[in-house]
């Protein structure tokens, strides 16, 4: 995804077009022969304004004794190349920076990056206990490391001791970027 900014309101979004791509395990007792795959999709398309869409999508499957591959496998395996690699490829680092004030925190990350690195980010993924703020503030940081400050609001409850999601970096304006797929268990603080 990419980092959109409107007013003051900060979403991420996929551009033109994208593949979602869902896991699907079958039991190894599953029975042969054909199966229908049904899912539900929601979405919203913006341009100057957002619009809800949705659609039913579905799709039929042989289940059998040999496998063969689908005619869009070539199709999956590009978009499978997009997807963020593990967070065990990455190594980082979070500590919650001060203290608390009333329901909101700041939130320091730092990560080894290519030294080469000119945009870094933290994509979070949603919650309903926090909110990361879509704002990031670059920091200071020595040898390869990347370091960046992000504001977490705290919805209910403590402090969240678990924040997943993105670690975006990229290294020029044309280059690919690079995400990884972290969970940040950040340091523990004074409050």
């Amino acid at each position: 995804p990419e980092k959109y900014t409107a007013a003051d309101l900060v979403t991420y979004v996929y551009h033109d077009e994208t593949m979602l791509l869902v896991p699907l395990k079958l039991d190894a007792n599953f029975a042969p022969g054909a199966v229908a795959i049904k899912a539900a999709v929601s979405w919203l398309e913006c341009e100057e304004q957002c619009l809800p869409g949705k659609a039913g999508v579905q799709a039929a499957l042989t289940v059998g004794s040999e496998f063969k591959p689908s005619k869009d496998a070539a199709l999956i395996e590009s978009w499978q190349k997009k997807l963020p690699a593990p967070g065990t490829a990455a190594t980082v680092k979070a500590r919650w920076e001060k203290t608390a004030s009333a329901d909101s925190r700041h939130l320091v990350i730092e990560w080894e990056a290519n030294p080469m690195t000119e945009t870094a980010d933290f994509f979070p993924y949603s919650s309903t206990d926090y909110e990361v703020g879509g704002a990031t503030e670059r920091l200071e940081s020595s040898g390869k490391a990347v370091t960046v400050r992000k504001t977490v609001k705290k919805l209910e409850g403590d402090w969240p001791v678990r924040i997943a999601g993105l670690i975006v970096t990229q290294t020029s304006a044309t280059a690919p970027k690079e995400a990884h797929e972290v969970i940040l268990t950040p340091a523990l603080g004074t409050e």
